[in-house]
């Protein structure tokens, strides 16, 4: 009776072995992940994301939820700033698709397919997508690395993604990395729930806002925030020619004016929060950011973060290349 047991063991554990290496084929994953797509209808994920630029390190918490509901696709992701404390989200409904900036208690509306118009890393949807190109299955004993090289328009640094995966298929972390092959983003989750239940209210934008708003510290007041700011924190060649403050109506602007092969001008304003929610409709295409909002349209950028809003011209540069410099302004030595 004993010996029978040992082999019934033995034999089960020869099929549970040869079902994962089956299961960790190439062919068999892509089958998998498929029919994962197909029968996709919610999920929420939580993570860290650490990202090296300029010789810096930021980090923010992100919270990514997504369901399916009348056969519509909503989104929520939630970036919080956490050397700022400052938080952002993005939401997809049926009535479009929301930026929300709760230091401000205002929210940018746009007609835009995002976040399924170019790839998100901290997207279930992005991580499953990239089966679809080119890619390379490491396996490992716990799970599999997906190898990817992929195109985050804004970010043509990021060239390299490795992707870990546990043996259901969720991610464990991410790493991106340069052209020196250095892990320049890495995305660690924290929670992967496949079968979430979310409130009705969970993608409203009202009730998001009340409930971020409620939560928020506010540590930063208008009167503290002194303009201007410099790209300092930009890779450019570009010299500041000139520098002007003046009025546009009743708002005070900054002028910068930059010369060079990748000339460009900076308009940048306070941006006073408002009391109750104020919501505008944005004619331009939204722009991935992790802090504030950003959106372009023809030569020009608008980008506000914190309590400043920037106004990014130049004729021949890339959008990419005006949200580095968005994103570079700081309050510091002129550049």
């Amino acid at each position: 009776m004993f010996k029978k047991i040992v082999i019934g063991v033995i034999v089960l554990g020869v099929i549970a072995l040869a079902g994962w290496k089956i299961f960790f084929s190439g062919g068999d994953v892509s089958t998998t992940i498929e029919k994962r797509k197909e029968e996709l209808v919610a999920y929420h994920m939580e993570s860290t994301m650490e990202i090296e630029a300029n010789d810096s390190q930021k980090k923010y918490l992100v919270v990514t939820d997504y369901q399916k509901k009348d056969n519509f696709d909503n989104f929520r992701v939630s970036l919080t700033d956490t050397g700022v404390n400052q938080e952002q989200i993005i939401i997809r409904n049926k009535d479009g698709v929301f930026v929300l900036t709760p230091l401000l208690n205002q929210v940018y509306k746009f007609k835009s397919d995002w976040p399924t118009n170019s790839p998100k890393p901290y997207l279930y949807h992005t991580i499953l997508d990239s089966f679809e190109g080119k890619h390379e299955i490491k396996k490992m004993d716990d799970g599999i690395i997906v190898t990817t090289n992929p195109n985050y328009k804004n970010n043509p640094t990021w060239i390299k993604q490795d992707t870990k995966l546990n043996k259901n298929l969720e991610p464990t972390y991410i790493n991106i990395y340069d052209a020196k092959n250095e892990a320049i983003v890495k995305i660690n989750f924290t929670k992967v729930d496949l079968s979430p239940k979310f409130e009705d209210t969970h993608f409203d934008v009202k009730a998001t806002m009340e409930e971020s708003r409620s939560t928020m510290s506010i540590t930063t007041s208008i009167e503290e925030v002194e303009l201007p700011f410099y790209p300092t924190g930009a890779n450019m060649s570009a010299i500041k020619k000139e520098e002007t403050t003046s009025k546009i109506g009743d708002t005070e602007v900054v002028i910068l004016v930059y010369e060079g092969d990748d000339a460009f001008t900076v308009i940048q304003s306070l941006v006073e929060p408002s009391e109750e929610m104020v919501i505008s409709e944005i004619d331009g295409e939204i722009e991935s950011v992790l802090t504030g909002v950003a959106y372009s349209k023809n030569n020009y950028l608008v980008y506000v973060e914190g309590m400043v809003k920037y106004q990014i011209y130049a004729k021949d540069m890339p959008t990419s290349q005006k949200l580095e410099v968005a994103q570079g302004m700081e309050e510091s030595i002129m550049k």
